[in-house]
């Protein structure tokens, strides 16, 4: 299904202040709502709450080893806590007047809402968002940890999503283009993580066996 964005333009024919020159057409404290949508499923916070907590048990099991070994364990589940905000948390969707913020994890994309033609789950695995004369950009903050076709993935997230919330807030059409940048600060994240990894697991195979 391809949730269109038809709705938002009914919006913007509101006229809610003075339009003359030197007066915008919309009242301050209307222009300033947003819509934030951050990717927190119960899955992750099981996981990240079962990951955290199980690996004190053979850091518990194993304190006697050295402080090696405990380094090395907390540091895997320090690397493990990672991950789980990467694929989750990190990702999230701001709709503003002026424009939607699309935070994937390792990539932020900022595009103007006149360029914004709608919304489609059904032709990819992640939702896209529809941008007129440019790719589709993956919606990383709604793609839901469920095999395709369940019920809730047309359901809970279409109505939290992007579609949603653009109905919610008022259009202030202005110029831009879509601009697309790197979240340096996360792939940095990703590369210490993987380090860490690494290198914990080198120093316990090197060790005698647990």
């Amino acid at each position: 299904m391809i949730v269109r964005a038809a709705q938002v333009s009914m919006l913007s024919e509101v006229t809610l202040g003075d339009t003359r020159a030197g007066h915008s057409r919309y009242d301050p404290a209307v222009l300033n709502i947003q819509r934030t949508y951050r990717r927190l499923e119960p899955l992750h916070l099981v996981f990240a709450l079962v990951w955290g907590l199980g690996m004190l048990i053979p850091v518990l099991a194993h304190r006697s080893k050295g402080p090696g070994v405990v380094a090395s364990l907390l540091a895997l589940d320090a690397a493990g806590l990672i991950w789980v905000y990467l694929a989750a948390p990190a990702a999230s969707i701001v709709v503003t007047s002026g424009q939607v913020i699309v935070r994937n994890p390792f990539r932020r994309h900022v595009v103007p809402r006149r360029l914004i033609e709608g919304v489609d789950t059904e032709t990819a695995l992640t939702p896209r968002l529809l941008v007129r004369n440019a790719p589709p950009i993956r919606l990383a903050a709604l793609n839901l940890n469920l095999a395709r076709g369940y019920q809730v993935n047309a359901g809970r997230h279409q109505r939290l999503g992007v579609g949603a919330m653009l109905e919610q807030v008022p259009v202030e059409l202005n110029d831009g283009q879509v601009d697309r940048r790197v979240r340096y600060g996360h792939v940095l994240l990703a590369a210490v993580a993987v380090g860490v990894t690494l290198a914990a697991v080198r120093y316990l195979l090197s060790i005698e066996q647990l």
